[in-house]
């Protein structure tokens, strides 16, 4: 059985217990920084400005010099950690850390973020983190050299973890760029790129042209999220990938009865209207039966590629369409009306097929990057609860 004061996972040649001890009693600094004015934080500057939610900018002047931890104090991201390294000014709003000679800073920025400081932050609107309060937490400390061996080791798989990231921005970049390339812009007839073979104009549709329904769903009377039926609301889009996950339910009855005129089919497409706008995603057979509530729209096209015409409603000429046409209300919507008079340029069906196809391999492509950057990250917080006590 293991001792309560040594983790689950450690390296070889590593055996004491580890010590029982308050923050403050490991570090030399632990501090809130000091307020700079708002016409001092510059968009360009000497030195980065670190407040409680991050990076605020730059300015000419600095009030740290050296390797240091710092947890945000104040703000939407109160309790989160980060560390930083060179010349830089934190703000108050800023928790700064630095370890005491025998310890290492690089072993305690990931033990503050193992411990999850938001959980104690005051309850007040603005949620806010005190000094004297953390500095008397209790943490287990190792000796200075396995402290060196963990912070390394969890230094390294946040760089593999960055790198991952960076690779799906740029693949989503890719596919931005494309997005702007590959459909006609704004009064042309052709897109800039184009696959070999295809030379005809595209031709100009409403989007009501093409299809044989577009309609929206009803709020369910039942509130409860009872039943057999998935019901499927903007938040369970994904705002990028457009995987739906599914959370709610209504029953049969409702399904069958007042909510009939949302029924999904395979191969609908549903398209937000309030609220969030723009949001896409493909109905699959495997989700069915199904509904929906009145911020999705539903498109059931009567000609037109299905997946071309969802990678059509992505690009940036239907973006630029729901900017010029939101009903203002208590919250950003668009009209059946609306969404039917929307301009769609088609090509024939088999260049609508070679650019689903296209973008289809694309999405494959940054869903396994996706996957890959989700599996990193998953890893170091089981390797945080297993190499920490």
């Amino acid at each position: 059985m293991l001792s309560k004061n040594i983790p689950k996972l450690r390296f070889l040649g590593y055996d004491n217990k580890w010590e029982r001890l308050k923050l403050g009693e490991v570090c030399d600094v632990f501090q809130s920084g000091k307020n700079i004015k708002s016409h001092d934080i510059l968009d360009e500057g000497m030195y980065p400005v670190f407040g409680g939610n991050g990076l605020r900018g730059y300015t000419n002047t600095y009030n740290y010099e050296g390797l240091y931890a710092f947890i945000g104090r104040q703000g939407a991201l109160c309790g989160n950690v980060n560390i930083f390294q060179g010349k830089s000014f934190f703000t108050e709003h800023a928790i700064v850390v630095k370890a005491s000679k025998e310890n290492d800073t690089k072993f305690l920025f990931y033990l503050l973020e193992k411990m999850n400081l938001r959980q104690y932050s005051d309850q007040s609107a603005q949620p806010g983190l005190a000094v004297n309060k953390l500095i008397k937490l209790f943490a287990f400390i190792p000796i200075y050299e396995e402290q060196v061996k963990i912070g390394m080791f969890f230094e390294r798989l946040d760089e593999t973890i960055a790198l991952q990231q960076q690779e799906l921005t740029i693949l989503k970049q890719t596919k931005q760029g494309f997005l702007q390339k590959m459909f006609p812009k704004e009064g042309e007839a052709v897109p800039e790129v184009r696959f070999p073979g295809f030379l005809d104009n595209w031709k100009v549709y409403k989007l009501a042209d093409i299809t044989k329904l577009i309609t929206k769903g009803t709020t369910p009377k039942d509130k409860y999220s009872k039943g057999d039926v998935n019901l499927i609301k903007v938040e369970n889009i994904d705002s990028y990938s457009g995987v739906i996950t599914l959370t709610s339910k209504v029953s049969k009855e409702e399904h069958e009865g007042y909510l009939k005129r949302s029924q999904l089919k395979a191969d609908d497409i549903l398209f937000s209207i309030a609220g969030t706008l723009g949001r896409t995603s493909i109905v699959k057979e495997g989700i069915l039966p199904a509904n929906t509530n009145q911020a999705l729209a539903i498109i059931r096209l009567k000609n037109g590629n299905t997946g071309f015409v969802e990678t059509y409603l992505k690009g940036r000429t239907v973006e630029e369409y729901i900017k010029r046409n939101p009903t203002v209300g208590a919250q950003p919507n668009l009209s059946l009306a609306q969404l039917g008079n929307l301009t769609i340029k088609l090509p024939s069906s088999q260049e609508q097929e070679a650019i689903s196809k296209f973008f289809k391999g694309i999405d494959k492509v940054i869903s396994i990057s996706q996957q890959e950057l989700e599996a990193l990250q998953q890893t170091k917080k089981a390797f945080l609860q297993k190499m920490f006590v």
